[in-house]
């Protein structure tokens, strides 16, 4: 499945399954620093975006287009004017194509932001229920129907307060 294995300067051995139609992560994995280790990954399997079950992937997010997102960040975030594109797409392209395992980084870098709803407004407009896959909606309604707890939020400070009466 097209695995290489390297051996570094302080002897331990790596083990890094390129690029391809034998990946799990396809052609592509878009990797973003965060705590949680999530990034963003192409698949070989793309029968899967024509199922309504979307939640597949193991924590992290299957993209569509995987290719055509990467070269288009690639593109903007390392493009320093309209002149550049050129040469960055045909950089990420020969890259895309060789098949083989590289790393590409970006000097300008955007937040991805990943939510997560059980209600929401569908294209028609109505008001739609989805499956609460992760569970959050239970402990969230509990919490709701909950008495009320009495001074939960206040502080005890010494800091002085000074009250400002405009009116």
């Amino acid at each position: 499945n097209g695995y290489k294995a390297t051996k570094g300067a302080n002897g331990w051995i790596t083990v890094v399954q390129q690029p391809g139609p034998g990946n799990s992560l396809g052609l592509m994995k878009l990797d973003m620093p965060n705590e949680h280790a999530i990034f963003l990954h192409d698949t070989p399997s793309r029968h899967l975006f024509a199922q309504d079950n979307r939640a597949l992937s193991h924590g992290c997010i299957r993209v569509q287009g995987a290719r055509e997102l990467a070269m288009t960040m690639s593109m903007l975030g390392n493009a320093k004017s309209k002149e550049d594109l050129p040469r960055i797409q045909e950089e990420v392209s020969e890259i895309t194509q060789s098949g083989d395992y590289t790393r590409y980084a970006m000097e300008r870098q955007w937040p991805v932001y990943i939510t997560y709803f059980t209600m929401g407004v569908d294209v028609n407009g109505n008001l739609t229920k989805f499956a609460d896959i992760y569970g959050r909606d239970a402990p969230v309604l509990a919490a709701l129907d909950a008495p009320r707890q009495r001074d939960r939020a206040r502080k005890t400070i010494e800091e002085a307060v000074e009250i400002i009466d405009d009116m």
